[in-house]
């Protein structure tokens, strides 16, 4: 599975209009009782039950959404309190409260914008030193020297052997040939084959 991040773009996913404008409903003005079980747990929460998807990263994002959401409700509490105390002066505290909630909208994705580019690096495709996992200069010499007699212990070529038996263990053709040197005289190859 991969995860593209997309749905954690979004702090809220707000419905929206046929004109394409965002709904932002205040579920205190209707019923407290049924509005204190609403969460503010961001939307992608359910991802972490995916161990492959959670780190630090990904948990700190949540926090900052968190916190945003538990804001965006706290604003709606007041406001709806403020409305069910005045009643007389509801419609002059319209165009007051739209702006206060926008304010702080559009302050959470102002400020979640600044995180959105930590994750990403450029690539230049050069060459990176080999970094070694020793824990001193004297450690990275010895390293180093085992390295080198490996690569020179590797790059030796196979010699054939200089000195080649006079004559040979058995008899060409005797049974005893035919069964435990079936290869006598035969040479081998450089690819490895007879």
């Amino acid at each position: 599975m991969i995860d593209h991040e997309i749905d954690e773009d979004d702090i809220w996913h707000f419905q929206r209009t046929v004109q394409g404008f965002s709904v932002i409903p205040n579920p205190y003005t209707l019923s407290k009782d049924d509005a204190e079980f609403i969460s503010a747990l961001p939307l992608f929460t359910g991802k972490f039950a995916v161990p492959q998807w959670m780190n630090k990263a990904k948990m700190a994002k949540w926090h900052r959404h968190y916190e945003y959401r538990l804001g965006l409700h706290q604003i709606q509490k007041r406001i709806a309190e403020k409305l069910q105390n005045a009643d007389a002066e509801v419609e002059g505290m319209e165009n007051s409260v739209g702006e206060e909630v926008n304010e702080y909208i559009n302050k959470a994705y102002t400020v979640e914008s600044q995180y959105s580019g930590n994750g990403i690096s450029v690539t230049d495709h050069s060459f990176q030193p080999r970094q070694l996992l020793t824990t001193s200069e004297e450690e990275d010499q010895e390293y180093y020297r085992l390295m080198q007699a490996m690569a020179e212990y590797n790059s030796d070529v196979v010699q054939e052997k200089l000195s080649k038996p006079d004559r040979p263990r058995f008899e060409k053709g005797s049974l005893l040939q035919k069964i435990l040197d079936p290869f006598q005289g035969s040479k081998l190859l450089e690819d490895g084959t007879i």
